[in-house]
Order: C-alpha cells, then structure tokens, then sequence
C-alpha cells in the first residue's frame, strides 16, 4: 500500500512579535492540529497527516488543506476576495469563484489573552477546515454547526477548552473524501 499522507499548510501572515504567536507557538498549535486528524483519517485513503508552515502554491494539492494565519480581520482575504461577505469573529471560510478555490483563514489577535493560546488556535482552524471541507463550495455534504454530539462543529465561540469529539472527527473524515482546490494566492 502506497502511502498517502494528509497535509496541512498553515500559513503564518502576521507579526510573530507584535502578536506574541511565534515559532513555538506554532509547533504546539501544528501538533494538536496533528492529534485531531490522525483520528479523523482513520478508515480514509490517508495514512499519516503532516503539516507545513513553508508550502509553495504549485506543491498544494486538492487533497491538501491550507488555512491562513492572519494578525486580524483587517488582512482577511475573504473580504478582499468577496466584499461585502461577512466574515467570522475569530476565522472565516469561503469558496471563491473567481479562483473556484476555497479560502480559510483565522485571526490572530482574537485569541491573544487565553491561558492556552496555542490550544485555542487549533480549535479555530480545526473549525474553519470542517468548513472548508463539508460546507463551503458548490456542494454542501454537511452544516458544520448541525453535528449532532459535535464539540468543535458550533456555531457558539470557539474555546480553548473544548476537544475535538467523536462526532467532529467522523464529520471531518467524511469531509476528506471530497478534496476541494485550496486557495494558494497568499503563500
């Protein structure tokens, strides 16, 4: 059996000192990210799941997932690529039909302050590449926020003492069946 490994691309686009969010940070943040997907890829064509912080636009595949990191709402491509679209407090999630690619990003600055920033961080990108994967785009498998039994499926604020349940992860693994073009135009 061939090995397919799931990749995660996180783009950091911000200050790491003016948001206090740097290299350690994001190794915390990566590896939560990790521990969640390895259950959502069980019984999927994935094996292993590894994520990227330096993924160049021509590398990133359908079957990849790429979320933007962003100092805060002001820098939200959704909204320069769609304006007057709304946008989420702490992330947002947008198919794009000029690129007819999907666009997930969070923000930053909304986590500043939690006790476990790096924890809360995963939460939203977790959440925002559930979006990515079952409601954005022009099929729609599932509404993220009606998971039945689902913790990180709301439409509540994320928080960094929520985990990711049983019913997230079965949602995302039915998510990675259908791979969806990633947004690529801010790597």
């Amino acid at each position: 059996m061939v090995d397919k490994v799931l990749r995660i691309a996180l783009v950091p686009s911000y200050s790491f000192a003016g948001e206090n969010f740097g290299d350690g940070s994001l190794y915390a943040t990566a590896l939560i990210l990790m521990e969640y997907f390895k259950k959502c890829i069980a019984s999927t064509k994935y094996t292993s799941v590894d994520y990227f912080f330096e993924m160049k636009p021509a590398e990133v595949t359908n079957d990849d997932l790429v979320c933007y990191m962003l100092a805060n709402q002001n820098r939200s491509i959704v909204a320069k690529k769609a304006p007057g679209q709304a946008i989420g407090g702490s992330g947002s999630t947008f198919y794009s039909k000029v690129d007819s690619a999907v666009i997930s990003e969070i923000y930053i600055d909304t986590t500043a302050g939690d006790g476990n920033r790096y924890k809360l961080v995963a939460n939203i990108i977790f959440h925002e590449l559930m979006h990515n994967r079952l409601d954005a785009g022009p099929t729609i498998w599932l509404n993220v926020h009606n998971v039945v039994n689902g913790v990180l499926t709301t439409s509540k604020p994320i928080t960094s003492y929520m985990d990711m349940s049983a019913a997230d992860a079965a949602a995302m693994r039915r998510g990675l069946t259908h791979p969806r073009k990633q947004y690529t135009g801010g790597m």
